[in-house]
């Protein structure tokens, strides 16, 4: 308040209170462009007088005025100052923000149905942050939104189980929203316009959507949909900034008649046995696994058996139910290094249905099939003919590719799928009589 001490305590022109005026607002704008934007809030909030001679007196009593300021300059002071401040939040607006926000929604979509009974769709919700002149993509989610029709205590209790991703995103959101992007330059954009379904370049990228395996699919088996069980499997896909995004599964059950979100003990009549049945044939499968995995220079983390005991013990293992049986779903990092992509584990309905409740137990257990007549004459038959022999000998890969014909052979390749990321996983061939080869040419008994 220098400037009004100086007008009160001496006698000037009418231009030089105007100069010294001008050079008081000048000081006051520089000060306010300095303030952080709690401060510029708390100063808006107190509405300080801006001349120390301003005083306050009883409320119906008029507010004293300094003599050389009439009500017109009054005015006039009061609407240069509000449009400075104005003016200062919407610059630094603009320099620290710049965004604009976006919400889209597509119709429902018929991912399952039931017969008579239900039917399930989803609809995607896309929620975006633009910035710099809605020229890049600061931040973006998708989150599938299920609704099953035909079932309105089902459609509750899988919307409740459903909020926690919507959840999710909106947490993503608000987080990554807050980052100011001109701190940005340590991180490249993502552009993929297929995958992002989007032709703007992205930072922060989160998807999560509900999975659904298509058939003769070698990654994840198709989930239940009948007149007992409902099971669904969300995908999540994240983007925040690391080397690469990564995918998390997680899947919820659901008791069809009761509506009832279930969890492992209360598929059992005897928990106990049940207990230890899966789990044993879990760490048997994994093991198995992990055997595997060491030929091609890789391996599971040395705590891998605590880590899916512990995950038991917690109740926290994810898993859904599928035809011929449970599937656990151990994601990247809870056993094994990103490279490796998800452990998946399947216990066929026949290790443990004497220990399940019987309306449980999927009555038409049945394993792939891909017969074997003799000859091998098509690329689709050297795939299913190794993918069996995989199956059938607990190989951990995702599928299989048929790369060409080598002379009289096929040329398979097995791999992982992490999503945006391809590991091949051997590179066999197999001939018209059934004969496998590995990399170096021998054959596989």
């Amino acid at each position: 308040m220098e400037y009004a001490r100086k007008c009160l305590g001496c006698e000037t022109t009418e231009e030089a209170k105007t100069a010294e005026l001008k050079d008081y607002l000048a000081e006051k704008e520089e000060l306010i462009s300095k303030m952080t934007d709690e401060e510029r809030r708390e100063y808006l909030q107190e509405r300080k007088p801006l001349f120390s001679g301003f005083k306050k007196k009883d409320k119906d009593r008029e507010l004293f005025v300094p003599s050389f300021i009439n009500k017109k300059t009054l005015l006039i002071i009061i609407g240069i100052i509000v449009a400075l401040v104005a003016a200062v939040f919407i610059v630094k607006g603009l320099d620290h923000n710049n965004k604009t926000e976006q919400i889209h929604s597509t119709l429902g979509e018929k991912i399952a149905d039931a017969g008579e009974n239900y039917e399930v769709t989803t609809e995607k919700k896309k929620e975006v942050v633009f910035i710099n002149d809605d020229t890049e993509i600061l931040v973006q989610t998708v989150v599938d939104v299920p609704t099953i029709t035909g079932n309105d205590a089902l459609d509750s209790s899988v919307k409740e189980w459903a909020g926690s991703y919507e959840e999710q995103a909106d947490d993503f959101k608000e987080q990554y929203n807050s980052i100011n992007y001109e701190d940005l330059e340590y991180l490249d954009a993502h552009s993929d316009v297929e995958f992002y379904d989007t032709e703007y370049p992205i930072y922060f990228y989160l998807r999560n959507i509900i999975y659904v395996p298509e058939e003769g699919e070698n990654f994840l088996e198709i989930p239940r949909v009948d007149d007992k069980i409902l099971s669904l499997i969300y995908c999540s896909y994240i983007e925040d900034g690391g080397a690469h995004g990564y995918s998390v599964y997680s899947a919820g059950n659901f008791d069809v008649e009761s509506s009832e979100l279930l969890s492992l003990d209360m598929i059992a009549d005897d928990y106990d046995a049940f207990s230890d049945v899966t789990l044993s044939y879990i760490m048997n499968q994994v093991e198995k696994k992990n055997e595997e995995m060491m030929l091609y220079g890789s391996e599971m983390f040395s705590d891998y058996e605590d880590t899916i005991r512990s995950m038991w013990s917690e109740d926290s293992p994810n898993w859904y139910m599928s035809d011929n049986g449970l599937i656990f779903i151990y994601n990247v990092y809870e056993l094994a290094p990103y490279a490796d992509g998800p452990i998946i584990i399947e216990v066929p309905y026949s290790e443990v249905s004497e220990y399940m409740n019987a309306d449980y137990v999927k009555d038409n257990e049945q394993k792939k099939d891909y017969s074997f007549d003799g000859s091998i004459n098509s690329e689709k038959e050297a795939c299913d003919y190794v993918w069996q022999y995989l199956y059938d000998n607990n190989y951990g890969v995702d599928g299989v590719h048929c790369e060409g014909v080598d002379e009289d052979s096929f040329v398979i390749r097995g791999y992982d799928d992490m999503g945006t990321h391809i590991t091949t996983r051997l590179l066999w061939t197999v001939d018209s009589q059934g004969n496998i080869y590995d990399e170096d040419g021998e054959l596989i008994d």
